[in-house]
């Protein structure tokens, strides 16, 4: 666990994918009978986030919480299948896990099983970490979805007071980020907080926000119309979108927060990270599955 750069903390889970062939209309309810033919499971959440970026690093470590069951040991199988370093608790609620039903790579169905952690038991990571797998870490990346394991970074913050935090947030309480080095929301989630985006007032709006939070970056994800992206250092750009055609958006945020991250801790300004996560999300959603990122095409 020595001479990791990077820190990677969120909720963990488990999507589950079945796979079959429609039959036709049930005779019970007006619904699609479909006949299973296979099945899958693959990482979601910030396990998903830290297989992208282990695709292109090997100095990374995932933290996060697991149920005691059957879908949190598959978890963890997997991220030993795919090498991934990793410090996990189990705590008091399930593994969160996501099921999809497809029929002719098209979602027909998705059920979701979930229940957020309670904040005393987030910090229990803290218990986690010593200062010999500490000591060279860097960056820190945040990947939240709303499930508990990150109720706040304050105490992240005073552990590592020299790293760079980057979030991908989730909720309308943002206030749990202040003095993150860069948050990355997408447009539903900005909207939350600044109201309907729109170019003209991006500028004083997003101005605002990281000045309230004191964040250097804010980089919004504005879906087929590309980047909007306010730096304290570099001011204001918009990165075109990609325009192609859509297979599949399932994972293309942690696509595109792996590779912003990537861009970061490899030297790159937030600008020329954001246009690099701009173009690995469009490729991603040109394919169905979790938008894993190609370990072997040229990045940079």
């Amino acid at each position: 666990m020595k001479n990791i750069k990077a820190l990677v903390i969120g909720d963990l889970m488990l999507d589950y994918y079945k796979v079959g062939k429609v039959l036709g209309i049930s005779p019970e309810a007006p619904v699609p009978v479909v006949l299973e033919q296979s099945e899958k499971y693959l990482l979601g959440g910030a396990a998903n986030c830290a297989l992208n970026l282990s695709k292109l690093r090997k100095d990374i470590l995932l933290m996060g919480f697991l149920g005691s069951d059957k879908e949190g040991k598959i978890l963890k199988d997997l991220l030993k299948d795919f090498s991934i370093k990793h410090k996990i608790l189990f705590g008091s609620t399930p593994t969160t896990k996501k099921t999809r039903v497809i029929s002719n790579q098209k979602q027909i169905l998705r059920i979701d099983r979930e229940e957020v952690l309670p904040k005393k038991e987030s910090l229990n990571l803290l218990e986690l970490l010593d200062n010999s797998m500490t000591s060279g870490v860097e960056y820190i990346l945040i990947s939240d979805y709303g499930k508990g394991a990150v109720h706040d970074i304050s105490t992240y913050l005073k552990k590592f007071k020299n790293a760079k935090f980057l979030i991908d947030p989730k909720g309308s309480n943002w206030e749990k980020y202040k003095g993150a080095f860069l948050i990355k929301p997408n447009k539903k989630e900005y909207e939350l907080i600044a109201g309907k985006f729109s170019k003209k007032n991006f500028a004083h709006k997003a101005e605002r926000i990281c000045k309230n939070l004191n964040v250097s970056n804010l980089v919004v994800t504005i879906g087929e119309k590309g980047v909007a992206l306010f730096s304290q250092l570099e001011g204001v750009h918009f990165i075109e979108g990609k325009k192609i055609k859509v297979k599949d958006v399932t994972g293309a945020g942690d696509n595109f927060f792996a590779m912003l991250a990537y861009g970061i801790i490899s030297g790159l300004n937030v600008f020329q990270a954001s246009e690099k996560a701009n173009e690995s999300a469009a490729k991603s959603i040109k394919l169905f599955g979790n938008g894993i990122i190609n370990q072997y095409e040229k990045v940079f």
